[in-house]
C-alpha cells in the first residue's frame, strides 16, 4: 500500500510510502490521546519501517493543539536522534 490515510471531520493525515512523507492537513484539535489514537497508530507503523529519512509536511496544517504536539513529540523521540530540522 503506497498511501495510508487517517481522516476526520476537520483533518487528514496521509503517509506516502514512496516519498517517505507524512502530510497533515486541516485542524487537529482533538481531545486527547484516545481521539489521537488512529493518528498515533499510523505514525507508529511508519516508525516501525525504520526509514533512513522521514519528512513531515505540516504546510496544510491550520491548527494543532497541545495533544497533537504531544503526538508529534512522541514521534520525534521514537524516530531517533538522527532527526534533523529542515
Amino acid at each position: 500500500m503506497e498511501v495510508q490515510e487517517v481522516k476526520g471531520k476537520s483533518y487528514k493525515v496521509l503517509y506516502n510510502q514512496r516519498l517517505a512523507m507524512v502530510s497533515f492537513q486541516g485542524e487537529l484539535g482533538l481531545s486527547g490521546p484516545i481521539e489521537y489514537a488512529a493518528i498515533a497508530q499510523l505514525l507508529d507503523s511508519v516508525v516501525a519501517r525504520e526509514l533512513a529519512t522521514l519528512t513531515l509536511n505540516l504546510s496544510g496544517l491550520e491548527f494543532l493543539n497541545s495533544s497533537g504536539i504531544n503526538v508529534l513529540s512522541r514521534l520525534r523521540s521514537r524516530f531517533g536522534k538522527g532527526v534533523q530540522p529542515s
